[in-house]
């Protein structure tokens, strides 16, 4: 795979690198007033993705697998994320990006 990228608030400059691995970014999104907490491969090249909601946990692309977080039962996916908390929270508003 590729090169490591950074990604970091527009505003802030606060970097989006997951607390759960160095690997990913975690990133909030607001879609029709339900909030997701997403985190994607900061890996050039790597295709994984996850979004956590209420009823646990998806994952895409093709290199998914690679984080075993994510391989975990969707309960208990579920249990961590509503106890580790893996925000990291910016002091702007927009850090929660609305489509």
């Amino acid at each position: 795979m590729g090169e490591r990228i950074e990604f970091c608030c527009p505003l802030c400059n606060k970097s989006l690198t997951a607390d759960i691995d160095k690997n990913l970014t975690h990133i909030l999104l607001q879609q029709d007033n339900k909030m997701y907490d997403i985190c994607f491969s900061r890996i050039k090249g790597e295709k994984s993705t996850y979004v956590f909601h209420e009823g646990g946990a998806t994952r895409a692309g093709e290199h998914a697998d690679r984080y075993t977080y994510f391989t975990m039962s969707d309960e208990y996916k579920k249990f961590l994320s509503n106890n580790l908390h893996l925000h990291q929270i910016c002091l702007y508003p927009f850090y929660i990006y609305r489509i």
